[in-house]
């Protein structure tokens, strides 16, 4: 599970990193910043970006950061219910054991092949003498 945590707290810094780099974008294009300042965060690319166009790609991604700490969440939530790999070892030795077990008694209620044979054989003599004392 600490994969998993790592993985997720590496997403959630990703997730801060990019909300950093939109504020700044956001602030250059308000005005909140000098244009120098703005062209060293964002690519010239960037700033031909209409501002409706940033906006709506701000809202989109505020959604979605939003939908992933949710989404997070329930998985942090699920992870600490679940069964370890050793809690499902232990389960499977302890199935096998009583597996085990249950085959070692049906192997004692039934009489082996040989036991069988000779039971049969004094019931026979035991019929033949019945049938020759009548």
């Amino acid at each position: 599970m600490g994969k998993i945590y790592d993985r997720l707290d590496k997403l959630e810094q990703a997730v801060e990193s990019v909300r950093k780099l939109i504020k700044k974008i956001s602030e250059g294009l308000s005005g909140g910043s000098s244009k120098a300042s703005v062209s060293t965060v964002i690519s010239s690319t960037m700033v031909d970006v209409s501002k409706e166009d940033f906006d709506k790609l701000r809202q989109e991604f505020t959604d979605f950061a939003v939908m992933t700490d949710k989404s997070m969440g329930r998985v942090k939530e699920e992870l600490d219910t679940k069964a370890t790999l050793i809690e499902l070892a232990n389960l499977q030795a302890g199935l096998m054991d009583k597996l085990n077990e249950l085959m070692g008694n049906l192997e004692n209620m039934f009489a082996d092949k040989e036991g069988t044979r000779k039971k049969i054989a004094q019931i026979e003599k035991s019929v033949s003498l019945i049938f020759i004392i009548f």
